[in-house]
């Protein structure tokens, strides 16, 4: 850094360059910044160049503050690319490559008023807010700004607004357009609330548009406009219908564009990653990606190896953020990815890591198409091997280990099924006399299938089906303190196991609930309750009939069986005269196929069938019995050891017995004295109770 003074004030050379001559049609260069900070409330930067200026926009930023040139058919010859400048309002400037052109960025303390101009080989850069200096450099006489609120303009401003408009554009959003004397615009937006505050820093307002703009009728998020001036600049207080907006501003020229608009539902990032690395803060501002990263695997010790597509800047802000979710996301934004291997961390693009792996691929291949072919016998035990043959041939996740047979007894690994344990030469064929598979592959792959059936080949749960079907008085259904009613879950019923571990019927109440005949019903007992001391009680006291109690064990998921009834002959005539019977099932039969739940509860899908004689039908002079059919299909959430209980299968039993003295009794009108009538109608249900009971182990 060299310093000179002299008479014009204090100048500081921040840059100089060892250049070489290029030729006329090279791109401008950047040779040396000057920086001038002898006047009070201004700064001016002068960036020289080896040869004409082509064009150039100037524009101010906010978040951060930041002032930018953008110069086309420009290069940097600096010897640096970010200078510390320090100097009243400006802290650094920095230099970076934008395709063909060089943005000059000057980053800023706070919005501030700037004048940008060119004279010969250089750009004059003047920020501050008193414009008489930058004017006096060019033999511009200022005069003075004449204001009718004298006490709140803003002395020296380099700028005036001197027109307002409002319009709606086709989206619905509200537009501000705003006239200015120059393009040197230092605005910057604050949402607070319901209010946008628009600041024109170093700006005046024309006397006649300190107002309030009524902007109701629009139909915009805007109601209304509040222009005023400070001592500070020019102010736009927008007043909203609500707090749900979005704003930003465009610059052409000397017209600002201020837009309003309805605030877009907001993109939530996905959240299923969880990330546990360590916390890390780290802040930077339009740095190189490269760099960022540096830091970054500095920070967790990794060694750190990036690939030539890691290129561009970054401004990143991160405040106690798990080291690896910083580096995903900086990836995530620049279109990178990563591999991990130990303590090394690679960073390149998507596709060529992905290029990467496959080369890898293609190579392990070649590898496995060299290595020599071994022939291993695994044994099965808890499963039939002709199922893992699929498993083994194919990584389609439909597949799954059935108990039920299969007709694979072989299987060899074609050219399009690359997803296979095997590998291309390898081949798989099935001994069912001793359950074996029988592999001849290479090492690599029979080591792989060795550890799917370590995984998949275990011991299946069993679930005990135990069944009670129960002929009762209506009267003695309160004695088993049955609990009709369940709750539904998505078409589920369950009878629901509350926070205290004990299980209840949902929103069901003790037994005496009317049933319809023609229905079932379902309800619970508890697991506590001792059913079949109940069920041996009620039978001395003749109050109830247990028909059969059959058990049946089954594997989980797989369907177990009941059947109970009889058949009824069915008698068919055929048009020659002659007749066959045909015996046909009427049947209590319950299907049930259980599911066991990691709580040890038990899903039962339920098949409920029951048959009963039905009218007489005749039919070519012949007569036969009908069969009715109930049908209930359901899945139930039970407890271990809860007990089930379908209803709604009613027996109606009516008797006539006449008691009388013989002779006697036979004697019109005086026979009643001699003999009695007794007539009984009963009415009797049968329940079936189902409780599943979960062995701890296999049988």
């Amino acid at each position: 850094m060299n310093l000179q003074k002299n008479k014009l004030g204090l100048f500081v050379m921040l840059a100089t360059v060892a250049g070489v001559v290029l030729p006329a049609e090279a791109a401008t260069k950047l040779e040396n910044v000057k920086v001038n900070d002898q006047y009070a409330s201004q700064t001016k930067i002068e960036l020289q160049f080896d040869g004409p200026i082509g064009s150039y926009q100037d524009r101010l930023q906010y978040h951060p503050e930041q002032l930018v040139i953008n110069l086309s058919d420009a290069e940097s010859a600096l010897l640096k690319d970010t200078l510390d400048v320090n100097v009243k309002g400006i802290k650094d400037m920095n230099v970076k490559q934008n395709g063909d052109g060089l943005d000059v960025v000057f980053g800023l303390k706070s919005l501030v008023p700037y004048e940008v101009s060119q004279q010969n080989n250089s750009l004059y850069v003047t920020i501050g807010t008193d414009p008489r200096v930058a004017a006096a450099r060019n033999g511009v006489n200022t005069p003075d700004i004449i204001n009718t609120n004298a006490d709140k303009s803003v002395a020296g401003g380099i700028n005036r607004i001197n027109a307002l408009s409002f319009k709606k554009n086709s989206a619905g959003d509200g537009l501000v357009v705003v006239t200015l004397d120059n393009k040197s615009a230092a605005l910057d937006l604050q949402p607070k609330g319901t209010h946008l505050i628009a600041k024109f820093h170093g700006t005046n307002v024309a006397p006649d548009l300190l107002a309030v703009m009524d902007v109701a009728d629009y139909a915009t998020q805007v109601k209304s406009i509040d222009v005023s001036q400070t001592a500070d600049g020019a102010v736009l207080d927008f007043t909203m219908y609500n707090a749900e907006f979005d704003a930003k501003f465009d610059q052409s020229g000397d017209t600002v564009v201020i837009n309003v608009a309805k605030k877009k539902p907001v993109v939530k990032l996905d959240n299923t990653q969880k990330y546990s690395g360590k916390l890390i803060s780290l802040s930077f501002q339009d740095v190189p990606v490269r760099s960022a990263l540096k830091v970054l695997a500095q920070e967790v010790n990794l060694n750190l190896v990036m690939n030539d597509s890691v290129t561009g800047n970054i401004t990143i802000n991160f405040d106690s953020v798990p080291w690896d979710q910083a580096l995903d996301t900086i990836l995530r934004v620049k279109g990178l990815d990563k591999r991990v291997e130990g303590t090394i961390l690679l960073i390149g693009s998507q596709e060529e890591l992905a290029q990467y792996e496959q080369k890898q691929l293609e190579e392990q291949d070649k590898k496995t198409a060299k290595e020599p072919l071994v022939t291993d016998f695994i044994q099965i035990n808890y499963a039939k091997a002709a199922d893992f043959v699929k498993l083994i041939s194919t990584k389609d996740s439909s597949l799954s280990i059935k108990a039920n047979n299969t007709n694979a007894y072989g299987s060899s690994n074609s050219a399009d099924s690359t997803d296979s344990l095997l590998s291309s030469r390898g081949t798989v064929t099935v001994d069912e006399r001793t359950n074996t598979l029988i592999i001849k592959d290479t090492e690599s792959s029979i080591a792989n299938i060795r550890r799917l059936v370590d995984t998949l080949d275990t011991p299946v749960q069993q679930v005990v089906i135990e069944a009670r079907i129960v002929s009762i008085d209506e009267s003695a259904e309160t004695a088993l303190g049955i609990n009709w009613g369940m709750d539904t879950n998505n078409g589920v019923l369950s009878t629901g196991k509350p926070d205290d571990g004990k299980w209840y019927a949902g929103h069901g109440t003790s037994t005496d609930v009317p049933t319809d005949g023609g229905t079932f019903s379902l309800g619970r007992i508890t697991k506590n309750f001792a059913i079949n001391l109940a069920l041996k009680a009620l039978e001395t006291e003749k109050r109830t009939d247990i028909i059969s109690s059959p058990r049946i064990t089954t594997t989980n998921q797989k369907e177990a069986y009941i059947e109970q009834g009889y058949e009824i002959p069915s008698i068919t005539a055929s048009s020659a005269g002659n007749t066959t019977i045909e015996w046909k099932k009427a049947v209590l039969s319950l299907k049930v196929t259980p599911q066991i739940t990691p709580d040890d509860s038990v899903f039962l899908d339920l098949a409920i069938t029951q048959d009963d004689k039905g009218d007489e039908v005749k039919s070519f002079g012949t007569s036969s019995l009908s069969i009715e059919t109930r049908e209930l299909n359901t899945q139930v959430l039970v407890g271990n050891g809860e007990t089930l209980v379908l209803g709604g299968i009613f027996q109606q039993s009516v008797s006539r017995t006449v008691k009388k003295v013989p002779l006697l009794g036979d004697i019109p009108v005086l026979g009643w004295l001699f003999k009695s009538v007794d007539n009984t109608n009963s009415k009797r249900e049968v329940l079936v109770f189902i409780t599943p009971h979960i062995l701890k182990e296999t049988m």
